[in-house]
């Protein structure tokens, strides 16, 4: 991108949602892999780009800070009865805006390179394995029921898959 350039950015934002089953507690300002943005999150990508881009991480927050899900269920609300749709309510709110790049950055040092990687495979890894659990317990739920008796499931680590 060229010094001065404009970069649209949007994401979905949500208040923090309660852990399910088996999800292991994640630091406030890190974003899970699959999961919507919340306050905290968003602060911490404006703090990581405010070297690069006119912006810093305590801009235009005070709204989203004051979030909560009854906000993103009226919203919802609202717009399903202006549009005369009768679809679920969505769980999160999409945001945007531009940024517009400073004429000098920043250099990226590789240890901040590093650790950024090191961040996102973390994240990948936290979900892979709560996922991973979650298929696990389906399997045996799947395994267990009366429906599942006549067929023989057949999955990845099973001899019935390879045959």
């Amino acid at each position: 991108m060229k010094p001065a350039g404009r970069l649209i950015v949007t994401f979905d934002v949500a208040p923090v949602a309660p852990l399910k089953d088996e999800e292991r507690l994640w630091p406030d300002n890190l974003r899970r892999f699959e999961q919507l943005f919340t306050v905290q999150t968003v602060r911490r990508l404006l703090e990581v780009v405010a070297g690069h881009f006119e912006v810093t991480p305590d801009e235009r927050l005070f709204d989203l800070e004051q979030l909560t899900w009854d906000d993103v269920h009226a919203f919802w609300r609202a717009a399903q009865e202006h549009d005369a749709r009768n679809e679920p309510l969505r769980e999160y709110l999409a945001l945007g805006t531009v940024l517009q790049r400073r004429t000098v950055v920043s250099e990226l040092t590789t240890a901040a390179s590093f650790e950024a990687y090191s961040e996102g495979q973390a994240a990948l890894l936290d979900r892979l394995r709560y996922f991973e659990s979650h298929a696990h317990r389906r399997l045996h739920a799947l395994e267990q029921s009366r429906f599942a008796a006549p067929f023989r499931l057949r999955h990845r680590g099973s001899a019935a898959y390879r045959a």
